[in-house]
């Protein structure tokens, strides 16, 4: 009988080490000074080793030391309190490869409340742990990246919105910490200035449309400091097309705004005394003129006339820049704006033409022009355009030698018409074209006769094309010839 049931536990025994054995988790049993009494085959798998190499070891020896104090100390405390205790640590096999353990411990204590020693059921969770640790390295590695970068980089996700990173320059630029982002979304909204934020608001509602959101708008800071910020941001696509999140950037712009402000300022500032400077000058040189008009007519000696000559033309010069600027000024003012009325060009061209005849006769250059035989309307502010041509025609004929010839052309395009301005004068040197249409242009050079400019006058052409919705451009071959093109929008009859 007694054979029996010692048989029967036995059975038992085996039928229950077999199921431990079979496990997939480690499972051990040790003393309270960590020395092994029991480990099935998980355990000796993980550390390649029969059971009689590890039972009788003490497990703290498969672990580096830099471990033992912290968990000595917690198995002691487990051992006074009773409680489960959990933890990770590395392992180091016999054969130096190093391995990472998840381990639940239990303490088994006697009748008289002793402690015995200890259940424990462990993972193997090397390849998790080496991919959280890869994962840290790189997050390391971008947090030490993104520390040198001024801007915000942040990533948020979708219905509801819910920042899931921000980065740290956030503080410098807002006043709170990113955590403060996680804890209360809607503290993005709250920083936006109330003059912006319907706006920001309207506009952002189209990102999931257009897949891209970017907008320049003032912040408050956590201090009441304002500041300008460029945000800008994107979604990144989830599964079947929905998003998934947001991702962006934000920058603080102040710096750039107020550099822009200042410029502006100065720049208004220049325009405002250059313009002053013009009216100022232009009646006290209009006086100069007309005092030479009457000398002229009253000192009749030739030595007089020549000086009287000098002045008269010094002054013409003098007028004619101060003309230029007072035009560029008024056309660069926020408030200007053109008076058009609809002009037929067919009629037009020739009377812009008839002025020049004179001067192209006594330069002994052929100047025409060419009409289409059903005339062409666009809408037009005269004097201005008028402006355009003349420049053009002038400029053709002061680089045009004698024998050539200077030549306006209207034609008809679908929507458009066009006007060309062709000679076969010296041409522009290529590395000068690039600055033509500049403000006191670089490329200015005297006439073939020795006439002068001033630099304004293709700069002021350029100007009253665009303040007609045109386009000007132009093709020159050096001692070959210009041509300049002018296409307007055609007017209906």
């Amino acid at each position: 009988m007694e054979i029996n049931t010692t048989k029967k536990i036995q059975i038992k025994k085996d039928f229950l080490e077999a199921i431990i054995n079979a496990q997939q988790e480690m499972i051990c049993r040790f003393l309270p000074d960590t020395t092994l009494t029991f480990v099935n085959q998980a355990y000796c798998r993980s550390f390649n080793m029969k059971e009689e190499q590890m039972v009788g070891k003490r497990w703290l020896d498969f672990i580096p030391e830099k471990y033992w104090e912290s968990l000595i100390d917690q198995l002691t405390m487990v051992g006074k309190t009773g409680q489960i205790f959990s933890y990770e640590h590395e392992v180091i096999t016999p054969k130096g490869k190093t391995c990472w353990h998840r381990w639940t411990d239990i303490p088994i204590f006697d009748e008289f409340g002793e402690l015995q020693e200890f259940q424990s059921v462990g993972l193997d969770i090397t390849p998790q742990k080496e991919a959280e640790l890869a994962l840290q390295e790189e997050r390391n590695r971008l947090d030490s990246i993104l520390k040198t970068i001024d801007h915000v980089i942040w990533t948020a996700e979708l219905n509801p919105f819910r920042p899931i990173f921000v980065s740290d320059p956030v503080l410098q630029m807002t006043g709170y910490e990113p955590r403060v982002f996680y804890m209360d979304p809607d503290i993005i909204s709250n920083l936006i200035s109330s003059e912006d934020f319907q706006r920001v608001r309207d506009e952002f509602k189209y990102i999931l449309k257009k897949k891209f959101f970017s907008s320049e708008f003032k912040i408050k800071m956590k201090s009441g400091v304002k500041k300008f910020v460029h945000f800008k941001a994107w979604y990144i696509e989830g599964e079947a097309g929905k998003p998934a999140r947001l991702e962006g950037v934000l920058s603080d712009i102040s710096a750039q705004k107020h550099y822009q402000e200042n410029l502006i300022a100065l720049n208004n500032s220049k325009d405002r005394i250059m313009a002053t400077v013009a009216h100022d000058l232009r009646n006290p040189i209009s006086g100069i003129l007309s005092l030479c008009n009457m000398l002229e007519q009253k000192k009749k000696d030739t030595e007089n006339l020549f000086y009287i000559d000098l002045i008269k033309r010094s002054a013409q010069t003098a007028l004619g820049i101060m003309e230029e600027l007072l035009e560029v000024s008024e056309m660069e003012s926020q408030n200007f704006s053109l008076s058009m009325q609809k002009v037929n060009l067919s009629e037009f061209i020739p009377e812009v033409i008839e002025q020049y005849e004179s001067d192209a006769l006594e330069k002994e250059i052929r100047l025409s022009y060419s009409l289409p035989e059903q005339p062409l309307f666009a809408d037009l502010n005269i004097k201005k355009f008028s402006r355009v041509l003349e420049n053009l025609i002038s400029n053709a004929l002061k680089f045009t030698g004698e024998k050539g010839s200077v030549s306006l052309v209207l034609e008809a395009l679908d929507d458009h018409v066009l006007i060309k301005v062709m000679d076969t004068g010296i041409g522009i040197p290529k590395d000068l074209q690039k600055f033509l249409f500049e403000k006191f242009t670089r490329a200015k050079r005297f006439g073939l006769k020795g006439e002068k400019t001033h630099g304004l006058g293709m700069f002021i052409t350029k100007q009253i094309v665009d303040l007609h919705q045109g386009k000007l451009s132009f093709e020159s071959v050096e001692h070959k010839g210009t041509t300049f093109f002018i296409k307007l929008k055609k007017s209906t009859v």
